[in-house]
């Protein structure tokens, strides 16, 4: 088409010059590839256009509709953070309600990530003796790879809040307290830091004292931190229940003195005593020597801990003699002053013979007692 033009426009007298004939022609067609290439990028991107949007509304709708609770789980996970609100545990009282055992207040110091090392020197050096560890051990907990690490926990007398080195932080924990010390220490047990009993009473009725944990569900911002008052109650804490003993601390606290002076003075290695109520059973003290204070369980032994009254096991030997008196004095087979010979320490019977290390021969009922005859 352009030749003919071209040709047309020669026949007429201006015919241009052969050069000029081809420059044109190849201007021409350049342009003419030049328009086509512009209508393809149109066109591709007009596509990949029409990709996008497709592909905008194809995750729309599975947002929307197809994926609606997954998302809104996810969101509410990273915008609400439940806290859980621990009950108060139950104390535990003697027979007159004096307390044995209490939950007290107390604080709970923490770091979390300090990089500077004289900075984290600085502080293992005043909370080491609070933590009762040394200050190397904290150091080394520390320099581990968790960024949160617990300095001391649950202190009665903390340090100066406002005195508190940059990066440490504190919370206020429930700590529990044993008023009367050493008193009825085995009988009573210990809990562990999260207030789960551990060992004694404490652990026998722990599901009763523990009560049951609160939730608070609050909104948080990109970093954890509670926005504002925003927060709901989603479950109330019930506290826990307060135990009360057949124990009386006066009694207990008399029994564990006498006991311990008689293993002073017998040079024994420990010592039990129980103190009943003959009318009824009750048990009025319960005591162990050596003593122990649960405040401070961790220094004291496992074998000094136990509450042996209950966990160790004990041929009766010559206490049961009194049963078996006592039965046959209840049942009229002899009388609190009748006689019985006691074979000079030797009687033979089918399958042995039944010695006494000190012999005798006529012995009121009251004497057999007294002198525990075995024959």
């Amino acid at each position: 088409f352009t030749l003919r033009r071209m040709l047309a426009r020669g026949s007429q007298g201006s015919m241009p010059r052969v050069d000029d004939r081809a420059e044109s022609i190849a201007r021409l067609m350049w342009n003419q590839r030049d328009h086509h290439r512009h209508i393809l990028r149109q066109r591709a991107i007009g596509l990949v256009g029409l990709l996008f949007a497709l592909g905008i509304g194809t995750k729309l709708v599975v947002v929307q509709y197809l994926a609606n609770d997954a998302y809104t789980d996810r969101a509410e996970s990273q915008h609400v953070r439940d806290t859980s609100v621990r009950a108060r545990r139950g104390r535990i009282l003697d027979r007159n309600h004096r307390v044995l055992a209490t939950t007290l207040e107390s604080q709970s110091f923490f770091v979390n990530h300090i990089s500077d090392a004289d900075t984290r020197r600085a502080i293992a050096v005043r909370f080491s003796s609070a933590a009762g560890e040394s200050t190397s051990r904290m150091m080394r907990k520390m320099d581990g790879e968790r960024s949160f690490v617990w300095l001391a926990r649950k202190m009665v007398d903390g340090p100066d809040l406002d005195d508190l080195p940059e990066g440490v932080g504190r919370v206020v924990e429930m700590r529990r307290s044993y008023p009367m010390s050493t008193v009825a220490g085995q009988l009573i047990g210990y809990t562990d830091v999260d207030n789960v009993g551990i060992d004694g009473l404490e652990a026998s009725f722990d599901p009763l004292l523990r009560g049951h944990s609160g939730e608070i569900s609050s909104r948080v911002d990109a970093l954890g931190r509670v926005i504002g008052d925003f927060g709901v109650v989603k479950l109330m804490p019930e506290d826990g229940a307060d135990l009360v003993l057949a124990i009386d601390a006066d009694y207990q606290s008399i029994a564990e003195e006498e006991l311990e002076t008689a293993v002073k003075l017998f040079e024994a290695e420990s010592g039990i005593a129980i103190v009943s109520d003959p009318g009824t059973g009750e048990i009025l003290a319960m005591a162990n020597v050596p003593l122990y204070d649960p405040n401070q369980f961790g220094r004291y032994p496992q074998a000094i801990r136990r509450n042996r009254a209950v966990t160790d096991i004990f041929e009766p030997g010559s206490t049961f003699k009194i049963v078996a008196v006592a039965g046959a004095l209840e049942e009229s087979f002899i009388g609190a002053e009748d006689s019985v010979f006691c074979e000079y320490g030797r009687l033979e019977v089918e399958g042995g013979v039944i010695g006494d290390t000190h012999p005798f021969g006529w012995l009121t009922v009251g004497e057999v007692i007294e002198e525990s005859s075995n024959i």
